[in-house]
């Protein structure tokens, strides 16, 4: 059983990977097209995403809402994930801009108020992979308990544990 929900994962993973890159190349493509400067540095363009990747990517959002993210048993998972950004969000805040990476740094200092300074405060936590999210969450604010995020935990012998929640054991 076990080897057979790892080659799901995996094709699962090799599916969204392909979706993601897909949806990437033809937003940089057409971002390209529509601007002719040589960079594009922030504010300086918005990313143009051509109707038909838009609309590709509304129907997986579809999907998602109605197969996942609507499952009763999930919904307490996305309340602790959207909690944990909260306390990353206000520990960076607390933490005042060095602990920013380098870019968003330069942003908050050059920020014109409170407002802008906290909106690159988010610009910072979106801009983190989940597993960047969680470690920089263990680094400035303490441990996450991984299975109450609904994310799998690898266990002793190659085993996966799976998240609260989920229906699996």
């Amino acid at each position: 059983m076990a080897s057979r929900i790892l080659a799901f994962t995996a094709r699962l993973k090799n599916l969204t990977s392909d979706l993601i890159g897909r949806f990437a190349r033809a937003a940089t493509t057409a971002t390209r097209e529509h601007y002719t400067a040589p960079s594009l540095t922030r504010y300086r363009g918005r990313v143009v995403v051509p109707r038909v990747v838009e609309a590709e990517m509304a129907v997986l959002k579809g999907m998602v809402g109605a197969f996942v993210v609507s499952i009763e048993g999930r919904k307490e998972l996305y309340k602790e994930q959207r909690r944990m950004l909260k306390r990353l969000a206000n520990a960076l805040w607390d933490a005042g801009p060095d602990a920013l990476d380098a870019m968003l740094r330069q942003d908050f200092l050059a920020a014109s108020g409170e407002a802008a300074q906290r909106r690159v405060v988010v610009d910072q936590v979106q801009s983190l992979t989940d597993q960047a999210a969680i470690a920089w969450h263990e680094r400035l604010v303490g441990e996450v308990d991984m299975a109450a995020l609904g994310m799998w935990v690898p266990t002793s012998l190659g085993r996966l544990a799976a998240p609260h929640g989920s229906g699996m054991a």
